[in-house]
């Protein structure tokens, strides 16, 4: 079996915390990594990035967004393996997490299979329930993800035989692209480069120019930063070409 991890936010470049940089160097072939179109959004107010918004995956949205699709380091042979993938994938999300967990309050760890009817589906229900897992949109009461395949920027069907990712909590409405944007503008504690690197490493919704133009208009005193240099560039360059 196949397995890749779906990441949509700071699990592909937060280096902050120790336990995410050594789980990608154990567990993910990063060399393997492509982008996928997936519906995303920034649609979870998170108190620990001073109350800006973080990516969701979503159901189903049009146009799509693009994730990241990185393969797992090693085959998995066994049910056992693919729950040690998810439990390492938790663990990774939320380093406080108790040993065996798949989730907590505000998200959870989900799965999709490319076999819908694969004999692994009714182990893994079984293991999500049994751990008392919260449900978070879009995974369902069965631990399964309801999104769409990850296909390719071509359009082509990933090869895969299973994808595990992290669902969040996010707000009952969708806000606004002002609401977003003014999230980042009105803090100072550098919240807003997770917009800037998820740009930067080709994670992308499809509100991004739209959210851009409206933190260029205002023009924080971060947005000087050196570090944004090469997003700045992909945003410009997109708004220029009425992206």
């Amino acid at each position: 079996m196949r397995g890749a991890i779906l990441i949509i936010g700071s699990l592909l470049w937060d280096d902050c915390q120790e336990v995410r940089r050594q789980w990608r160097e154990r567990r993910l072939r990063l060399a393997g990594k492509e982008h996928v179109q997936m519906p995303l959004e920034y649609r979870r107010r998170s108190s620990s990035r001073g109350n800006t918004f973080t990516m969701t995956l979503e159901s189903s949205i049009t146009p799509r967004g693009q994730a990241v699709l990185v393969p797992c380091a090693v085959r998995t042979d066994r049910f056992e393996e693919l729950l040690e993938e998810a439990e390492e994938l938790w663990k990774a999300e939320y380093p406080k997490a108790a040993a065996g967990a798949l989730g907590a309050t505000w998200g959870c760890v989900g799965v999709k299979f490319s076999d819908l009817s694969h004999s692994w589906l009714k182990a893994w229900c079984q293991t999500f329930r049994e751990r008392k897992t919260r449900v978070i949109s879009p995974v369902d009461d069965r631990g399964v993800f309801e999104i769409p395949w990850p296909l390719k920027a071509t359009g082509a069907t990933v090869d895969v035989d299973f994808v595990l990712a992290t669902a969040t909590l996010k707000e009952c409405s969708r806000p606004t692209v002002e609401e977003i944007a003014d999230a980042w503008i009105q803090q100072v504690e550098g919240h807003e480069r997770y917009f800037f690197e998820n740009v930067r490493l080709g994670i992308r919704t499809h509100a991004d120019v739209s959210i851009w133009n409206q933190i260029r208009e205002k023009a924080p005193a971060w947005l000087s930063k050196s570090q944004y240099a090469e997003a700045i560039a992909i945003l410009n360059q997109e708004s220029a070409d009425g992206v």
